[in-house]
């Protein structure tokens, strides 16, 4: 009964939040339709690329959620971290420059046992969400082993985040008022989900003073990882 209504309650969510950037690409249609000029007709149609963009990035996000749930203990193996922050990085080097961010990826490693493409998921989520909302000009990503767990870290030296904010930021649609508009707002909900199905933890660092922001995301350390030889 409780899934049932979970499902109820992320359908409608869905829906609410799709409904915006679908609204905006008619009205954009609408201004290119009636523009008399060729430029407001070009800045109307690259609105609607925005949208488009926005609305894609926005059903990656509800499908990467949908499918959670069905990801079983059966696809768990023996994970080295380092190579997916790697792979990470790299992929989002293009929108790093774009931003005028550094990416660093400092020296460390780990193993768990986790489902790789799951765990890269979480990490690109991480790092776009520094990337599209801290502000900041330098991304750091660190793993280590620390006791029993491995510990991944994403920090950034941006803007940071309201006291008041932090309770929400991990919850479903939530999206501070200095939030990149082609942000969905379930990026730290989804990486708050994989960690919970890796038997892990997220938690939120940042100084009262409001500059940075530091995710710290614990899982279980594998028995056979590198870091307990």
């Amino acid at each position: 009964m409780r899934a049932l209504e979970n499902e109820r309650r992320f359908t409608a969510d869905a829906a609410h939040e799709l409904r915006t950037p679908l609204a905006a690409l008619k009205a954009q249609a609408q201004v290119a339709l009636a523009a008399v000029g060729s430029e407001e007709r070009q800045h109307a149609l690259a609105q609607i690329l925005v949208g488009c963009d926005r609305a894609t990035h926005l059903v990656a996000q509800l499908l990467t959620l949908a499918r959670l749930d069905a990801r079983s203990a059966d696809q768990m193996s023996l994970v080295e971290l380092r190579p997916i922050a790697e792979e990470v990085l790299a992929a989002s080097a293009g929108e790093a420059i774009k931003r005028g961010c550094d990416l660093i990826l400092r020296d460390g490693d780990a193993g768990i046992r986790g489902d790789a493409l799951l765990l890269q998921v979480l990490l690109r989520n991480l790092v776009d969400n520094a990337l599209r909302h801290s502000g900041g000009t330098q991304i750091e990503v660190s793993i280590a082993a620390q006791g029993d767990h491995a510990v991944l870290t994403v920090s950034d030296n941006g803007r940071g985040i309201g006291q008041d904010e932090r309770d929400h930021v991990q919850q479903r649609f939530y999206r501070s008022a200095s939030a990149d508009s082609s942000g969905s707002g379930l990026g730290l909900s989804i990486v708050k989900r994989i960690a919970e199905l890796h038997g892990g933890t997220v938690d939120i660092h940042a100084p009262t003073s409001g500059a940075g922001v530091s995710l710290r995301v614990q899982l279980p350390l594998a028995a056979t990882s590198p870091a307990r030889i």
